[in-house]
């Protein structure tokens, strides 16, 4: 998760730390998760945000083992800001989305 410039001039970012811990899960289940900048927002930041330069992104991998038996995953990015949402509401971003 972090403050990139909206829209992306590069790939969308990785998610690599701050995994959550593996669950098992039954049909139909779900699971909620919330997260949080590791620091305060800076001024030019929250300027960037106000102005719809900035954006928060959020990214992910959800794997799991599908009812049979094949290993699946979900990468997902999404973003709140950069004009298009309220700060706060998150978007499905247009790149960094794929399952298999």
């Amino acid at each position: 998760m972090g403050i990139q410039a909206y829209p992306l001039t590069d790939d969308p970012p990785t998610a690599k730390d701050d995994a959550a811990p593996a669950q098992t899960l039954p049909p139909t289940a779900y699971v909620f998760s919330s997260a949080k900048l590791k620091k305060p927002l800076k001024d030019d930041e929250m300027r960037g945000l106000k102005e719809g330069k900035l954006a928060i992104f959020v990214v992910g991998e959800i794997g799991y083992t599908d009812c049979f038996g094949r290993q699946r995953f979900t990468n997902y990015c999404v973003f709140s800001g950069g004009g298009v949402t309220k700060l706060g509401d998150v978007a499905s971003y247009k790149e960094g989305n794929k399952s298999n």
